[in-house]
């Protein structure tokens, strides 16, 4: 037990046992008594904290805490609040905004935020997470950045609308990536089919060869 709740504890059980009422505390107060179980605690200690609790109040006095690495794990927690997520959404430290882009359980107006941050490392967070909302996927078919891009094609809950965007408009070495995915659906290959850029073009009859390759090795071993 932590030297908090034996505080807590002797507090209880003296004004119990005493016939007095439990004193009415100030808001100070009940905030010393709050950061009490924290003081003296490491840095890699509140990070397993931030990691693993499930208690509300705990989260948002770690998400307040000056170490960003312990602000990250907040941001990692899948039991984080939406009223905390809405906090770290403005943290200074891109790698803070990076995690909380990664959650699963990101709620989505903090999701269309983080899809506009001014740092890629935040934006492909977003991309890559199965659980980012289908329009905000399809806003950032069109981003700027390859590497968000590429996130979003390996995201494992990508929609065919999704993949269609990409085949639409994304750059020619996008669109080369987004061929070796196995599960294309023949809609987006039409598409893809219909650019002009020669470096698509050449994936495309690659990929034909090798499929027909392969077809016709299953065909002899039939024989």
């Amino acid at each position: 037990m932590s030297m908090y709740f034996r505080i807590l504890s002797v507090l209880f059980l003296f004004f119990f046992f005493s016939g007095c009422s439990v004193p009415d505390w100030t808001p100070q107060q009940k905030d010393e008594l709050s950061e009490y179980h924290l003081k003296g605690k490491s840095p890699k200690e509140l990070m397993d904290m931030a990691k693993e609790t499930t208690d509300v109040a705990l989260l948002r006095e770690l998400s307040e805490n000056d170490n960003e690495g312990v602000r990250s794990d907040v941001a990692k927690n899948s039991a984080l609040p939406i009223d905390i997520q809405k906090t770290l959404v403005d943290d200074k430290n891109w790698m803070v905004r990076n995690y909380l882009g990664a959650n699963r359980s990101i709620d989505s107006s903090v999701a269309q935020i983080l899809s506009d941050d001014s740092d890629h490392r935040v934006r492909w967070t977003v991309a890559k997470n199965p659980n980012s909302p289908e329009e905000i996927l399809l806003k950032l078919a069109e981003d700027e950045s390859p590497q968000v891009l590429l996130k979003l094609i390996s995201n494992e809950a990508i929609t065919v609308e999704v993949m269609m965007k990409v085949a639409e408009v994304a750059p020619a070495t996008i669109a080369v990536e987004l061929l070796k995915r196995e599960d294309i659906p023949e809609s987006v290959m039409i598409v893809l089919k219909g650019r002009t850029e020669e470096k698509i073009q050449k994936a495309i009859e690659s990929q034909e060869s090798l499929s027909s390759e392969g077809a016709g090795d299953i065909q002899s071993n039939t024989q």
